[in-house]
């Protein structure tokens, strides 16, 4: 019998990817799904499946919600969801082999001589979905008798990666794009970084042996960060700056034993990590056309959509009106915290429909700075703050969404505070204890609201109207109705709602009384504000008397 034809779902992904540019140089017959053609979230991917997988297929599921679409509760039920939906495929046609790609958080907090007897337990949502998963996929293989492979791959690397973790795939870009590698700390902690057609490489293996159980996909040498951004810094040449910002969370090492993956592949040697990296810089830039052999292989009716594109960490959305004297100071401050953060991000400027020089003045600040990262969007007419919030969401690229006021009265030191734990959580929420240079009324008036909304929606945060951080998924997902000022709290009791993870992060800043039109104290926003606490309300009843 000749090879199996290989099944792989999740055809846009990063593991997926890599494999299929592997089959095909080698001629192996295969067919990738992506989530166009039969979404496993949805039941209605059933059928499509059981048309698709034939008795002799090898089933490859890289299918997955990764953290950056939210370690919430609402992603972790469609994670698992999503194998449940599998699960119903297989018991109905089963296939020759499973593999599935699962992950090392399934180890949470364990950090030295990993193996893969090593106890599964963490309190990460994300990681806690890759456990349910694998064992929901056990069971349905057991009961129809399906050989299962479980691979646990470590912090994958390699051109093509769009998550753009901290490690070689971060490194890279910013040492390209920036001259620059920010490290946390001295960059002691360690991680074992394994190269994107090792873990190809592996897949295909145990297609071939048919391979059953448990195996670590790892290299069993955990580097520092601080050897990763050497090796960068080396193969890309040239004067690359090495720099360091204060470290979020205390050391951590990750440290496995790796004896059990040659003795299953004997002859495997995983890449070195310097050679790994000199292909990842020697791999052509993705362009448009990326990913056509998979497109060619789907179904005409289901053309694949254009992915999700988060290539950077935060993308900084300034909404603009009427702020010619403002704005370049603003972008001043703005560029100055990024500098200390060791972030890729992007700027986007949106006037919306300023009727003075904000756009030329912007023009002129890029042109002055050409090595900036700033976009000028323009609003033909006045669209509103909450509608050019939702749609800077759609025009950005970064992992992360963060408005940043264009009346320069965030100071560098508080932007910096806001974005320094990104990654941490779904939602950062800045507050301030008490804000120098506001009037007691406005004190008052920020804690009334801060309590009513508290009250009626059953959360317990400290100040809802600052700029929170955002995953952009969710503001895309969850685009508030509420017009104003109050459409922060809308969207941040919709996500809590959700199960959402947040932090509360402590800022200082001083507050400076604006009087006019451009004025948060005016009967707009008493409305705006008063249209929130009545959404909110309702959203709570419904929740109670649906369960939704």
């Amino acid at each position: 019998m000749g090879a199996p034809r290989i099944v792989i779902l999740g055809a846009r992904g990063f593991v997926a990817h890599g494999l299929i540019q592997l089959l095909e140089a080698e001629g192996h017959s295969f067919r990738a799904v992506g989530s166009s053609e039969a979404d496993l979230t949805d039941p209605a991917s059933v059928p499509i499946l059981r048309a698709i997988l034939k008795p002799d297929d090898a089933l490859v599921v890289c299918s997955a919600l990764t953290p950056e679409r939210g370690r919430d509760r609402a992603t972790f039920l469609r994670n698992v969801g999503m194998i449940d939906h599998l699960c119903t495929v297989l018991a109905a046609t089963p296939c020759a082999h499973v593999v599935y790609i699962s992950s090392d958080s399934v180890y949470g907090s364990h950090s030295e001589d990993i193996t893969e007897k090593t106890r599964c337990e963490t309190s990460d949502l994300y990681g806690l979905a890759h456990i349910v998963r694998e064992k929901l996929l056990r069971a349905a293989c057991e009961a129809a008798s399906i050989p299962l492979a479980v691979l646990r791959p470590s912090a994958i690397y390699g051109a093509g990666d769009t998550h753009n973790a901290y490690g070689p795939n971060r490194f890279v870009r910013t040492a390209r794009a920036a001259g620059r590698i920010v490290l946390f700390g001295e960059g002691a902690e360690e991680r074992d970084h394994i190269y994107i057609g090792d873990v190809a490489r592996i897949v295909q293996r145990c297609v071939a042996q048919a391979t059953v159980g448990v195996l670590n996909v790892v290299t069993g040498r955990s580097v520092p960060f601080r050897e990763v951004a050497d090796c960068v810094s080396r193969a890309v040449g040239g004067t690359i700056a090495v720099e360091s910002v204060p470290p979020i969370l205390p050391v951590f090492h990750r440290r496995f034993d790796a004896t059990a993956l040659p003795a299953v592949f004997p002859g495997f040697h995983a890449t070195a990590l310097e050679e790994g990296i000199r292909r990842m810089l020697a791999a052509p830039l993705p362009d448009p056309a990326a990913n056509a052999s998979v497109a060619s292989q789907s179904t005409a009716k289901h053309p694949l959509p254009t992915p999700l594109e988060n290539s950077l960490d935060v993308s900084l959305m300034i909404p603009c009106l009427n702020e010619e004297r403002h704005i370049a100071p603003t972008l001043d401050d703005v560029f100055a915290a990024m500098s200390e953060l060791p972030y890729t991000y992007e700027v986007i400027v949106i006037d919306d429909g300023s009727t003075d020089r904000t756009s030329e003045v912007v023009e002129s600040y890029a042109a002055a700075h050409p090595d900036r990262p700033i976009r000028l969007v323009r609003h033909p007419a006045n669209r509103g703050l909450t509608r050019t919030y939702v749609d800077g969401a759609f025009l950005a690229r970064g992992t992360y969404y963060r408005q940043v006021c264009g009346d320069n009265v965030e100071p560098k030191d508080v932007l910096i505070a806001s974005l320094r734990p990104l990654g941490s959580a779904d939602m950062i929420i800045p507050y301030r204890e008490k804000t120098p240079g506001k009037s007691a009324f406005r004190e008052w008036l920020s804690k009334s609201y801060t309590f009513l909304m508290n009250k009626i929606s059953g959360h317990n945060i400290r100040y809802y109207n600052g700029q929170a951080t955002h995953l952009r998924y969710n503001v895309m997902r969850w685009g508030p109705y509420s017009f104003g000022f109050g459409f922060q709290a809308e969207l941040i009791t919709r996500l809590l709602d959700e199960g959402a993870t947040y932090i509360e992060v402590p800022v200082g800043g001083t507050h400076t009384e604006k009087a006019g039109k451009n004025s948060a104290l005016n009967w707009k926003n008493f409305l705006s504000v008063s249209h929130t606490l009545l959404e909110t309300a309702i959203r709570r009843v419904r929740k109670r008397t649906f369960k939704k």
